[in-house]
């Protein structure tokens, strides 16, 4: 924390001053028009501030949207609920609680709009509780006093030394794709995978969620930048199809492994000169694409004319190395900014991903459960409050109410809330000796801002780094509503001493809440996105053939990045460690795949498939059951070779491509059986039969 206040980076000493200045001019004109609450346009712009113009643009919309709904809510309690403090009470809870679960579940940065909507209410009801007839004046004053601070803000950092999102989002798409390359290269040279895969596969699914997300910020920068986040949504799609492809390459080599015969020397040779291009970083030229796309379409040939497991195993891969090779393709042309070309997106098509839909993994339980609690913080303040007959009680009802919302996604926030009340109450110490020993002497507007600039450049820099960015917040949100910033200063310490309390009592009232009920385990946490994972692979197999790629897809990579941190902070010992829900999404892909061409195929193969799939959700069913690890068992193993064998005998290009995700699938969940050994004609019709 020092060394980024006393040794701080050019660009954070550029977004302190910026931020400072414009919330200087935020507080003159409030104090010009005489605005009621002028701390709050100061507070404001330093909640909306962030180093990139695209970020602060679309905080500042969502921000405005939430505080106006919120205002609006304020308008429609107040004077029709005032006679009845209980109904009040419960009225504005639970409207907390609804806008925070509204935001849980929509986890993009619109998502803020609706945590805000939900707080603003309490910040501009409780307040005005004895005067309901001011509810109007006071709701729109607050919506006036942030609109300053978004003009403020939006000015200084679109006009001032402006920090573009375009080459922030091209710097982490080629950080993220030097990472596919290290994780691909990896997997293409043999090397021991164990624990790697995942931890680096679970590192990119949480990127690519990031990305995603910043995408949206992107969205409010420059035309350039738009331009650029139009690419990476394209690129997106791609970026997240990666994971699988390759993981699903890194199985069928440990299949090759496992095998009795072994690697052909043609396939060795063709996963070197595949590594070497990849590593490269540079799209293939036609020609050399068109011959590497011949050698993959050889041996697939070949590989299913053999009709043996070895054979099998090197249509699969051939396969899989052919989605590489498109896909990778697509990402280097969208990271040059070319539109790809159409035909390239096989692997698209084949499975049918399309970009209209890309939904996030919804935790409906948990998100009632947190909207919940902030309505008890919410309706226990004000009881306590009520109870005491508080004169400044409305300020402890409103902080706790807002930390509720503010760490809701977090299984434990008692940590943060902690060192945001230990800052809280620094903040008031350091306000007190603003207030009582420096204030007196101020004469000016001039010599105000030469006070606070001392604090608040400091604190600039702070939130100008995600590592110190809370304690930044926390104090730059804190000193303008503890000091009041009135244009004309009272120096009343009880009133002072009875507000700032309150402020504290707010977090000690969340922290309390918090940890009585709302602190959940992390191996708890992870174990839930984990069933939620196997619910949909299970969900899949009891489905048709019209299931859909594109959600499991995105879901799935979804709970991976929403695993990462959770199983990084359990021990070694923890049985989550074990799971891999990349290998479930992989066999839910090979489910689906396999289930769409029965409507191709005979009666028998059909009946199979469908054995395939009653297998599958029955050892879902399984895992989503059990505290412990679960294995396939034999049941699963024999229907899935009977059905590989129908499929084979079949020969259409229907029974082809279902052979393929049938293999994939007992290599996948039975990565040490023995070698497959096709079953003679006559067998298989004397089983059929």
């Amino acid at each position: 924390m020092l060394s980024q206040i006393l040794n701080p980076a050019r660009e954070d000493v550029v977004f302190s001053l910026k931020t400072f200045a414009a919330a200087v001019l935020a507080l003159l004109i409030c104090y010009t028009f005489d605005l009621q609450g002028p701390q709050w346009a100061f507070t404001s712009v330093y909640i909306i501030a962030n180093p990139l113009a695209g970020a602060s643009g679309s905080k500042a919309l969502y921000r405005l949207v939430g505080t106006a709904v919120g205002g609006a809510a304020t308008v429609a309690f107040i004077p029709n609920l005032i006679n009845s403090a209980e109904i009040l009470t419960v009225t504005i809870s639970l409207w907390i609680g609804m806008c925070l679960t509204l935001s849980l579940l929509d986890r993009s940065p619109r998502g803020y709009a609706f945590m805000l909507a939900g707080y603003t209410a309490a910040l501009t009801s409780f307040p005005v509780v004895d005067a309901p007839d001011t509810a109007f004046t006071y709701a729109t004053a607050r919506t006036l006093e942030i609109g300053v601070a978004i003009i403020c803000t939006l000015l200084f950092n679109t006009i001032f030394f402006p920090k573009s999102a375009n080459g922030v989002l091209t710097r982490r798409v080629d950080g993220w794709l030097a990472d596919v390359r290290k994780l691909a290269g990896g997997v293409l040279r043999g090397e021991d995978t164990s624990g790697t895969l995942s931890a680096l596969s679970r590192k990119l699914a949480a990127e690519a969620t990031d990305i995603r997300l910043f995408t949206t910020h992107a969205f409010f920068d420059t035309g350039d930048s738009r331009r650029a986040a139009m690419l990476s949504r394209e690129l997106q799609r791609m970026m997240v199809a990666l994971l699988p492809v390759i993981s699903g390459i890194d199985d069928v080599l440990g299949a090759f492994r496992n095998s009795r015969n072994g690697m052909p020397t043609d396939i060795r040779q063709v996963l070197i000169d595949v590594d070497t291009w990849m590593a490269q970083g540079v799209a293939l030229s036609d020609e050399n694409r068109d011959l590497l796309w011949t050698r993959l379409e050889n041996i697939a040939r070949n590989g299913a004319a053999e009709a043996s497991w070895s054979g099998i195993l090197s249509r699969n891969l051939a396969v899989r190395l052919q989605d590489l090779v498109q896909t990778w393709s697509d990402c280097i042309d969208l990271k040059n900014g070319i539109e790809p070309k159409r035909t390239r997106s096989r692997l698209l098509t084949r499975l049918g991903l399309s970009g209209s839909q890309r939904p996030m993994h919804k935790d409906y339980t948990m998100a009632l459960f947190s909207g919940a609690t902030a309505a008890l913080t919410t309706a226990l303040g004000c009881t306590i409050w009520i109870s005491t007959e508080w004169s400044s009680g409305a300020g402890m009802v409103v902080m706790g109410a807002i930390m509720m919302c503010f760490f809701a996604a977090m299984d434990n926030a008692k940590p943060v809330i902690t060192t945001f009340m230990l800052a809280t109450i620094a903040t008031a110490v350091v306000c007190f000796v603003i207030q009582f020993a420096l204030t007196p002497m101020i004469t000016s507007f001039t010599a105000l801002m030469a006070v606070l600039a001392i604090v608040c450049i400091p604190v600039g820099l702070l939130a100008a780094k995600p590592q110190t960015f809370l304690l930044g917040m926390s104090i730059g949100t804190s000193m303008p509503n503890m000091l009041g910033l009135p244009a004309r200063p009272s120096f009343d310490a009880a009133a002072f001493l009875n507000s700032n309390i309150s402020t504290v009592a707010g977090t000690i009232l969340a922290l309390t809440v918090t940890v009585l009920v709302k602190t959940i385990g992390t191996e708890w946490s992870a174990r839930r996105l984990l069933r939620a994972g196997w619910s949909d692979v299970r969900a899949a197999a009891r489905a048709d053939a019209a299931s859909d790629f594109t959600r499991l897809l995105h879901k799935m990579l979804d709970r991976l990045a929403l695993l990462a941190p959770r199983i990084n902070a359990l021990p070694k010992s923890s049985s989550v460690h074990g799971e891999d829900i990349l290998k479930d999404m992989r066999a839910g892909f090979n489910l689906i795949e396999m289930q769409r061409g029965m409507q191709a195929l005979n009666g028998t193969e059909r009946a199979l498939i469908s054995q395939v799939a009653a297998a599958m959700a029955k050892y879902y069913d399984r895992k989503i059951r059990s505290s412990d690890p679960v294995s396939p068992d034999r049941d699963l193993l024999n229907a899935l070779d009977q059905c590989l064998d129908a499929l084979i005998q079949d020969g259409s290009q229907a029974s082809a491509d279902a052979s393929r995700a049938c293999a994939a699938l007992r290599y996948n969940l039975f990565p040490d059986a023995d070698d497959f050994q096709p079953a003679p004609t006559h067998q298989l019709q004397d089983r059929a039969a």
